[in-house]
């Protein structure tokens, strides 16, 4: 299939007399996606995505763009439930999901409506049941590793965890 004959213009008068044309490239595509997709690699992960936010002794929660605390997670295939360990520090849990940690992926992504601009967020597996999500504030750039632990700094935070089959 030629893509460059789908880009070109038609003008008014060959507009007519290349609907039939239009519409058979159409077809042809429809048909290579057809016949191709099952090629096409599935999603090969559980995932779990939502905005967080945590205030006092609280477990985080899944957030709305409100900052209500209502909201719900975006995606949730693995089916973990958040606690309170201590200051700064909150457990996602699900029975044997994080057995394999090579296949364990969290990803933060930058928030931008945090009630801080020194807020850190950091995650590691703790077990195979466990991920253990610590929030806090650090000294600043001069002294980035000085991080201290401290509740109600999660504000509609993005996080991904992902396990891969």
């Amino acid at each position: 299939m030629a893509i460059e004959r789908l880009k070109t213009v038609y003008f008014l008068g060959s507009l007519i007399n290349n609907v039939k044309g239009m519409f058979s490239k159409i077809n042809e595509i429809v048909n290579y996606l057809n016949t191709y997709s099952s090629n096409i690699e599935a999603t090969n992960y559980t995932e779990y995505r939502a905005l967080i936010s945590q205030t006092g002794t609280n477990a985080p929660v899944e957030d709305d763009l409100d900052g209500s605390g209502a909201g719900a997670a975006f995606v949730d295939t693995l089916g973990g439930a958040w606690s309170y360990n201590d200051v700064g520090s909150f457990y996602y849990t699900k029975t044997g999901a994080f057995a394999d940690v090579t296949k364990v992926e969290i990803i933060f992504g930058e928030n931008r409506a945090q009630q801080s601009p020194k807020v850190s967020v950091k995650a590691v597996v703790v077990n195979d049941n466990t991920i253990e999500v610590g929030s806090g504030e650090f000294a600043g750039f001069t002294n980035p590793s000085v991080i201290t632990p401290g509740n109600g700094k999660l504000y509609l935070q993005p996080i991904i965890i992902r396990v891969y089959a």
